[in-house]
């Protein structure tokens, strides 16, 4: 944990140097108690390093005396700062100042004394002016950005990097004129300028020019210009400062070997860490330069020019020449172990002849304390300094650019960091995608973006899956649709968090550099899918079990709810709802096994469509397969297994009224595929114990139901039917009369059918017949002696001895000859019940068709008298 750092951020930079081993102290103990509550600490920053530097001369009037740098080569870097300065030095003669255009010290009216300044000036005279800027006009591939030097302290976005001027003005001129002057110019642009100038490339090349620069108007005027860039720089206001020294300066009639060496730095702008950078800035009136700084490094190489053009008619005090050319320096050094050190920087020159004048800046660059993308460098190099709000539970600061091209260049520096966001490696092309995100430390905002047609950017129409959502701590779950266009493959995802949704600090863009959160970045694939699907018929069941391969999952199971109606199986178990199966490699065979299915269900069948809804693939056994080259020719593919409940037939007795002979038993018989099945009943009375179960069955099947009598039972003394009784909802209900049936068997059938069989009555009836005696007092109906015209009556008694009744038994006495009957009357005892028909009615039936009896229950007995006279 960097102490210093630390304190800063929390507003308490300035600090003087003796408290800073209380700071650390306070930083040490705030460690301590993080690691007791579960704060991640992060990593130490990175060191600021130089990249590259380049320089340029230019002498004379006109354009030819005006710096420019044609190609600048920018490194790909993290938080990069480009720093640009330029240095002039200016004659102000002019031919209206005394002869042959000399310049005169002794013009009093100051006439032409102010009219080469490089800035644009508006000051009358133009000494008097306050806006000392100039513009750096750099254009990159990316576009232009035109930059001016800041004018004040903290000037947000250059820092504190403002002018110098020195000029010097002949006695007894008029204020506000100069007959020579040396001024430098300081512009920084940082990681989101350089970022844009580049048109987003890591790295490339840019133009430096300075179209606002008036152009020198004398021969003996001189420039340089210095482009230097850095990387490790922290981004904010505080970044890039300037010291007290940044106007430190000697003037006209200093010996030639001065020093330049500051007192003390600027409260808060003394580098405090080994990693933080001092860049070092020196411009000298001399040709000779600069001896290097002690523990800095010289990022030029001579810089100077020998410009001996200028002249000046009378010399000013002890001045006898005009400056020949102009020279400078630029040193760069890190902290080291005595990070808050300074310096002193030497002219090279010999201490006579006596310079016009000398300049110094020294620039501090703050170390960043920043997480940077690992995604291909084509994806942008977005960094965030830490800060507030961060993705999971730990961050880290990285040490430079980590780009890989699987984006796991965080994930191996320093400390695993890539944990706040949990991404499947395969997303199935056309579905949703449950993705959860981790909030830690600090509500703010988040971003995530992915490239879905895999051209190496997320600038693409639809790519921003998540713009500016308010985030607090704790788990987000995003719901991330891919769309059906997406290209299948490999490609990659970048998650963003930031404490504010400001200028400064937005990070709603993929690449800019932003002062607090973190970047995760993740290589994912778009997925071709297979929607596995199950149908039950002739029930619900489960589970069923499936093996697949070259899927992401490799097992499935699944219970239906709904028969008829298709299931899905869920693909991802790990995610939450059922989920596609993805499919892993595009051109491999996608195989799916029916290998577990419950008791009593059987495969029935199997397909596959593609995504244009044409059937593909085969099913071998329980195993469908698709081929590599069906695999390769569609997006998704929808598979639906079904299966179908096996049968179930049962064949039972029922004896309603009991047996006709009490030893009668019978044999029950099912018979067809997976039969027969048979079984003899045992019991007595109304009571058969024995069922034949066919158990399973075969769909489609038919099945013949029968039976036959057994021990000596006839199946003529019954009545029999069947019925049938199915627990599938819906399902067939055969019904009829007879001892053989057939049954076609359907998915699910659970049939229980039944033959009732009701054996014939069993009654003993008797009938006598008397009649009434004759003159011979006998009753024998042979041997009545019978009078012509005397009655003669006769008795009929049908009785039931039982044991069953006899209802509708039909009595009849045909008419005799000789007599002649008129009516039949009727009696009933022991329950029985007489015909409706009485009388003449009566007797007609008698002697017709037969009168039926309705009721004749055993121990019952009907009497029917018939009158009648002897013919």
């Amino acid at each position: 944990m960097r102490a210093g750092k630390q304190t800063m951020r929390k507003g308490w930079r300035a600090e003087r140097r003796e408290r800073f081993d209380l700071v650390r102290a306070i930083a040490l103990l705030m460690l301590c108690l993080a690691v007791g509550i579960g704060w991640a600490p992060r990593a130490k920053a990175a060191q600021v390093q130089h990249l590259n530097t380049q320089t340029t001369t230019a002498t004379g009037a006109g354009a030819t005396g005006t710096p420019t740098i044609a190609s600048f080569n920018i490194p790909s870097g993290k938080n990069r700062v480009l720093f640009i300065w330029a240095t002039f030095e200016r004659d102000h003669c002019s031919p209206a100042d005394g002869s042959g255009g000399l310049c005169n010290n002794g013009n009093t009216a100051g006439t032409g004394l102010g009219d080469n300044w490089p800035e644009p000036r508006t000051g009358t005279p133009p000494a008097t002016t306050t806006n000392n800027q100039i513009t750096a006009r750099v254009i990159g591939p990316g576009g232009t950005i035109n930059k001016q030097n800041a004018l004040v302290i903290g000037g947000t976005p250059s820092g504190d990097t403002r002018f110098i001027n020195i000029s010097t003005s002949p006695n007894p001129s008029p204020a506000g004129t100069a007959f020579f002057s040396l001024s430098s110019f300081h512009i920084a642009l940082f990681e989101n300028e350089i970022d844009t100038l580049l048109g987003g490339a890591a790295s490339g090349t840019v133009s430096i020019a300075f179209p606002d620069v008036n152009a020198p108007t004398n021969a003996g005027d001189d420039a340089l210009l210095v482009a230097s860039v850095y990387q490790n720089v922290e981004q904010t206001v505080n970044g890039f400062v300037r010291n007290a020294t940044a106007t430190a300066q000697v003037t006209t009639g200093t010996a030639g070997n001065y020093n330049l060496a500051p007192a003390a730095y600027d409260a808060g702008q003394a580098p405090n860490e080994a990693d933080d950078g001092k860049l070092v800035m020196a411009a000298n009136t001399t040709t000779q330069g600069f001896t290097t700084p002690a523990g800095h490094t010289a990022l030029t190489g001579p810089l100077a020019t020998a410009n001996n053009n200028g002249t000046y008619d009378t010399p000013n005090g002890n001045i006898n020449n005009e400056p020949n050319g102009v020279s400078g320096g630029a040193f760069f050094r890190n902290g080291g172990a005595t990070p808050g050190s300074l310096y002193t920087v030497t002219s090279a020159a010999p201490a006579t002849p006596l310079v016009y004048g000398g300049t110094n800046a020294s620039f501090l660059l703050e170390s960043d304390d920043a997480d940077v993308a690992d995604a291909p460098v084509s994806y942008g190099n977005p960094t965030h300094t830490i800060a507030g709000i961060r993705l999971g539970a730990s961050v880290d600061a990285d040490s430079g650019l980590l780009n890989n091209a699987i984006a796991n260049g965080d994930d191996t520096n320093n400390t695993d960091d890539e944990n706040g966001v949990t991404l499947t490696p395969l997303l199935p092309v056309g579905e949703i995608t449950v993705v959860p995100v981790s909030i830690q430390n600090a509500s703010g905002f988040l971003n995530a973006w992915f490239d879905w047609n895999a051209d190496g950017d997320f600038a693409d129409a639809g790519e921003q899956m998540v713009t500016n959502q308010a985030v607090a701590v704790g788990t987000v779950n995003l719901n991330i649709a891919v769309p059906a266009t997406a290209i299948i493959g490999p490609t990659f995802a970048r998650f963003r968090v930031c404490t504010n949704n400001t200028a400064l600090d937005n990070c709603s863009t993929p690449r800019a550099t932003v002062q607090s959160g973190e970047v995760e970045d993740y290589q994912f694939a778009v997925s071709r899918k297979v929607l596995l699907r199950k149908t039950t018929l002739g029930g619900v069941g489960g589970p069923f079990g499936f093996a697949l391969t070259n899927t992401a999952q490799t097992t499935g199971t699944v219970t239906t709810t709904v028969a008829g109606t298709p299931t899905q199986v869920d693909g991802d178990t790990a995610a939450a709802g059922a989920q596609v199966y993805s499919i892993v490699s595009p051109t491999t065979a996608v195989t799916i096994n029916e290998n577990s299915l419950p008791a009593g269900w059987s495969l029935s069948g199997a397909t596959c469509v593609n995504a244009a809804n044409a059937t593909v693939g085969s099913l071998t056994g329980s195993t469908y397969t698709l081929t590599g080259a069906e695999i390769a020719a569609s997006t998704g593919f929808t598979c639906t297994f079904t299966n179908s409940r096996l049968p179930i037939l049962r064949l039972q007795k029922s004896l309603p009224i009991g047996r006709f002979n009490a030893t009668d038993q019978f044999t029950l018989n099912i018979t067809g595929m997976g039969g027969p099945a048979t079984v003899t009943t045992t019991g007595g009375g109304n009571v058969a114990i024995g069922v034949a179960t066919l158990n399973p069955g075969a769909v489609g099947a038919t099945y013949a139901f029968s039976e036959v009598g057994a021990a000596g039972a006839n199946l003529a003394d019954y009545t029999i039917t069947y019925t049938c009784a199915n627990a599938l909802a819906g399902g067939q209900t055969p019904s009829g009369s007879g001892a053989a049936f057939n049954v076609t068997a359907v998915a699910g059938d659970d049939l229980t059918c039944t033959f009732v069989n009701t054996r014939n009555s069993r009654a003993d009836l008797s009938l006598t017949k008397t009649n009434t005696p004759g003159v011979n007092g006998d009753v024998d109906q042979t041997g009545d002696t019978v009078v012509s015209g005397t009655p003669a009556n006769y008795t009929i008694v049908v009785s039931n001895a039982g044991p069953d009744a006899a209802n509708g038994a039909v009595v009849a006495d045909p008419a005799p000859t000789g007599l002649t009957c008129a009516s039949a009357t009727c009696t009933a005892t022991g329950g029985a019940v007489c015909p409706a028909a009485t009388g003449a009615a009566l007797l007609s039936a008698m002697q017709g068709a037969g009168v039926a009896i309705p009721t004749l229950p055993a121990g019952g007995a009907v009497t029917i008298t018939i009158t009648c006279t002897v013919n």
